[in-house]
């Protein structure tokens, strides 16, 4: 029975560990989450926002890097992509082929999300630059 004791003990202390580490790697996500949120604010204007509606992903995706090229050079950090709700059959198809492929971390970007209600909502991407 000691011995059992002991290995139970030992097994909860490590468990005990484990989530102690988690909770810390937790609050650390959601202060860098916090951080990039406030990366994540604008205005939305037609000079840092790339229009790709009407075109196939992978033309949308390549007007995307150029336009982010360019863009840097004007020193800001926040752009858009305006690439509509989608229509008919195959709705969202560009909306949601971009933002997989900006998750997938292939893109110059480090983080982005729906604009705001604001900013055209979610038929527009709010990006922050690598």
């Amino acid at each position: 029975v000691g011995m059992f004791a002991n290995v139970v003990h030992r097994q909860a202390k490590s468990m005990k560990a484990k989530e102690k580490s988690a909770a810390k790697n937790s609050k650390k996500a959601l202060a860098a989450a916090a951080q990039d949120q406030q990366q994540l604010r604008g205005i939305r204007t037609p000079g840092n926002t790339v229009d790709v509606r009407g075109m196939s992903l992978p033309d949308a995706k390549e007007d995307v890097v150029n336009f982010i090229s360019d863009f840097r050079k004007s020193g800001e950090q926040v752009a858009y992509i305006a690439h509509g709700h989608g229509t008919g059959e195959e709705m969202g198809v560009l909306k949601n082929g971009l933002r997989e492929w900006l998750q997938s971390g292939k893109a110059p970007v480090s983080v982005f999300e729906p604009a705001a209600m604001e900013d055209g909502g979610d038929a527009f991407t709010i990006i922050a630059l690598k």
